[in-house]
């Protein structure tokens, strides 16, 4: 009994671990589009790519319950399409491949 507990709680971490860094990842994306300075710009996009490309991998591996779903869908969508217009490339979708930006 103690040990799923405990197991639920690993798990709740994991997930709340990821949605903070989705929201950091946001932070980032939103810097780099507000900025007029070329190299902040560059700095946040590329650690918004980084957060996006972490969470994706790791949303993998951790048990999410319909909710958390719910929850963390829209974030990673919403990551998605700001680095897609910062001109971001993605594979095609189901595939878990991701390429970077064209320099």
């Amino acid at each position: 009994m103690k040990l799923q507990i405990v197991e639920l709680d690993r798990i709740r971490i994991k997930v709340d671990v990821l949605r903070t860094e989705l929201l950091a990842g946001l932070t980032f994306s939103k810097v780099a589009q507000q900025t007029s300075d070329g190299v902040k710009k560059e700095r946040n996009r590329q650690q918004a790519r980084k957060v996006y490309d972490c969470v994706a991998t790791q949303l993998g591996l951790v048990s999410l319950t319909p909710p958390d779903v719910e929850n963390m869908a829209p974030l990673i969508q919403r990551l998605k399409s700001e680095l897609e217009r910062m001109g971001e490339l993605f594979e095609l979708e189901g595939d878990n491949k991701t390429r970077p930006r064209n320099p």
